[in-house]
């Protein structure tokens, strides 16, 4: 970073994290949550058994989904 800059945090970009068991889901939701925050609560969707979205404690956004559900 240039002298004088500062960094600035965005939430321009989210990290979608895709994982194929619910219970995986749920806890790393929870890991991620864990001195963040949750936007989203992490549960059954139209189009996944589970999906959630925080903010960890770093200012990263994460969308967490598990399992898609076939249309």
């Amino acid at each position: 970073m240039p002298p004088g800059k500062q960094l600035q945090r965005t939430n321009a970009i989210s990290v979608a994290l895709n994982v194929d068991d619910n219970l995986e889901a749920e806890r790393v939701y929870a890991a991620l949550a864990d001195g963040g925050q949750g936007q989203l609560p992490i549960a059954a969707t139209f189009w996944a058994e589970r999906f959630g979205v925080c903010t960890d404690r770093f200012g990263v956004q994460w969308l967490v989904n598990s399992r898609y559900r076939s249309p």
